[in-house]
């Protein structure tokens, strides 16, 4: 049927292309879908705090660290990561 191997290979390219098209229509088509379906039904979301309880005792002039804190976790999102200003007066 094919002369030679470069001329197979030109028309498996050309069968190739609407399979790819097609392979992406269902894909965007079943991303729409489960979208929609979010939309509509709204996103259940459930969201689960353990709270651990952690008891430290220093002694008179000695320091305590308790590991797995984040320091800047009471700061407003806004001011996490900055250098604190010089004060003016």
């Amino acid at each position: 049927m094919f002369a030679d191997a470069q001329a197979r290979r030109a028309y498996d390219e050309e069968a190739i292309r609407p399979m790819n098209a097609v392979a992406r229509g269902v894909d965007s088509h079943g991303r729409g879908a489960v979208a929609l379906k979010s939309y509509l039904g709204g996103a259940k979301q459930t969201v689960t705090v353990t709270h651990v309880d952690q008891r430290v005792q220093v002694n008179s002039g000695g320091q305590a660290v308790v590991a797995g804190g984040d320091a800047e976790a009471g700061k407003p999102h806004r001011q996490r990561g900055r250098k604190p200003r010089a004060r003016v007066e």
